[in-house]
């Protein structure tokens, strides 16, 4: 990533080959879906938590997202490729938890959801 710095506005990790369990590949299809639905763009990973964006485009680009919004990292993603930033995304591996608990808990993920989805919508709205 680090060499293509001056090529693009924002570059992504996006998990090719993920090995942190199904319920987790399944939380990060359905994201992908709702960005999809919400904005009416592509992306190849929303949540991925490696990134590498120029301080130029990230700015304004956070001060379209709400203080309280839960999945900033999301919000990111998709607002970036919404206003068309040279977007750059590279294939990265996510090896199994080596410790630790899992914190995924299905129930607390569709609450998320829901009120990320009504914030997501109201970010894309702001844009328009």
């Amino acid at each position: 990533m680090w060499q293509h710095r001056h090529e693009y506005d924002l570059q992504v990790g996006h998990r090719h080959t993920r090995e942190d369990g199904f319920s987790r590949i399944i939380v990060t299809k359905v994201l992908k879906l709702v960005v999809g639905l919400t904005f009416g763009v592509g992306v190849t990973d929303a949540n991925t938590p490696f990134r590498l964006i120029k301080i130029a485009d990230m700015k304004p680009i956070i001060d379209l997202i709400p203080n309280d919004f839960f999945l900033s990292n999301v919000a990111m993603s998709a607002i970036a490729v919404k206003q068309k930033k040279a977007t750059r995304w590279s294939p990265i591996t996510f090896r199994p938890r080596q410790g630790g608990v899992n914190s995924i808990n299905l129930k607390r993920i569709f609450k998320i959801g829901l009120k990320s989805l009504k914030d997501l919508r109201r970010i894309n709205k702001s844009i328009r």
